[in-house]
């Protein structure tokens, strides 16, 4: 009985001590391709739908881990699409230029560690500059940005290369509410922004 008393707390202390060393704050990056969803915009008199190519991802991201599987983050990230095409009642036009946003979110996550490999959930909140510059042809109709409230939910994993260094590999699922745009011609369009995202990370904890 003694030994496994004596083994139990040993044990309790390896936890507590592991538990203790992963606190910290971190500091790292993001990159990755993002798919903006085919978008629905609506305006006085009817709708339209909003095609572009496949993008990129850029962040930023800063946080502090408590120690306890749980991490609070703050991150900074810039995504970016061709523009493709506008497709109304009136057909189909193809299009120069591209959308984009400027995101500043509070994240929040779940880590599960399993030694080396570190499976996490989380996802955030915050606000984004949604922008939009598109020509047709030689004429340039759109150029203008707004800012929206942002969400995401995320899930991936990370893999321990070092005992602070962690890389990474997640999906992102990313939106805002519609952002309102107006065109040269003086419409003003409510543009849906929302974005799949395929991202590796690299994070450093000091």
């Amino acid at each position: 009985m003694r030994f496994i008393k004596v083994s139990l707390i040993l044990l309790l202390a390896t936890f507590a001590s592991q538990a203790h060393a992963q606190r910290g704050f971190y500091a790292g990056g993001l990159v990755g391709m993002s798919i903006y969803s085919d978008a629905d915009v609506s305006y006085t008199g009817g709708n339209a739908e909003f095609q572009s190519d496949i993008g990129a991802g850029f962040g930023l991201v800063g946080g502090y881990d408590f120690g306890n599987n749980i991490r609070a983050e703050g991150e900074i990230t810039y995504r970016y699409n061709a523009a493709d095409k506008w497709v109304d009642g009136g057909g189909t036009t193809l299009l120069d230029g591209h959308a984009s946003s400027f995101a500043f979110m509070a994240n929040g996550f779940y880590d599960f560690n399993l030694g080396q490999f570190v499976p996490y959930v989380g996802g955030g909140l915050g606000f984004a500059i949604v922008g939009a510059d598109i020509d047709q042809g030689a004429t340039n109709y759109l150029d203008d940005s707004d800012v929206a409230f942002a969400w995401q939910v995320a899930a991936g994993v990370g893999y321990k290369i070092m005992p602070k260094l962690i890389l990474s590999l997640d999906y992102r699922l990313f939106g805002t509410t519609d952002a309102e745009l107006t065109l040269r011609n003086g419409t003003r369009v409510d543009v849906e922004y929302f974005t799949h995202n395929l991202m590796l990370g690299a994070r450093y904890k000091f």
